[in-house]
Parts: C-alpha cells; structure tokens; sequence
C-alpha cells in the first residue's frame, strides 16, 4: 500500500518538482504558463483580442495540436518520466523495513504525546 501511495504522489508531484519546497513554488508555476503561452503563440492560437473580442471557435489545426500537446504530451511525458525514476527509487528490502519502523515510532511519540495532552 505505501509504495503505491508514493508511486501516485510522485507521478503527480514530477511536473512540479521544482515546487517540492513552498520557496520554490514561486520558480515553477511562470515556467508553465511561460511555456502554455509560448507552445499556443507558435501553434497559431488565434486569440480573442486577434479577433476582435469575438472568441474565435474555428482554431487552426496547428492551434488545437498545440492544445493538445498542453494537456496531454506534455503531462504524459512528465508522468512517464516519474514512473522511470520511482522504479529506480531504493525503498525496498532493509531500507524500507527502517523507513517502516521509523515512522512506527513517531507515530507512538505522537500519540505519547496526544495522551499527555489529553490528561
């Protein structure tokens, strides 16, 4: 169960690694809306103020690839690329047994301490 716990965090956390800090957050989310943008701008997206105001429902067929490579190529990739690194990732065998037992103690320090409180 733990290990395809960390299988789903870590393929959703890829596209946004450099984000594993909240510092860094900041660093991660302009270069994806960089990028949206410029992938639209080089497909032809057609843009309302292009248009007039009007929104325009006809998009050139470069335009609805580069939609698509937006929302699909793109993640795609980046969760195929997670995949790759977690099969490589060593929680397993001792290391895991450690990890499990580590955390089986801070859960009883906690719970020590929520008992304190509750007294």
């Amino acid at each position: 169960m733990m290990m395809r716990y960390a299988l789903v965090t870590g393929v959703r956390v890829l596209p946004t690694v450099p984000m594993h800090c909240s510092q860094n957050l900041h660093r991660a989310q302009p270069v994806a809306l960089f990028l949206t943008a410029l992938i639209l701008e080089n497909s032809g997206f057609i843009t309302r103020a292009m248009n007039q105001g009007q929104i325009y429902l006809g998009q050139p067929q470069s335009a609805l690839f580069g939609i698509r490579l937006i929302v699909g190529l793109i993640p795609g990739l980046c969760m195929l690329i997670g995949l790759v690194i977690l099969f490589f990732f060593p929680i397993q065998g001792q290391r895991l047994r450690e990890m499990k037992e580590t955390i089986l103690v801070m859960h009883a320090e906690k719970e020590a301490q929520l008992s304190k409180i509750e007294e």
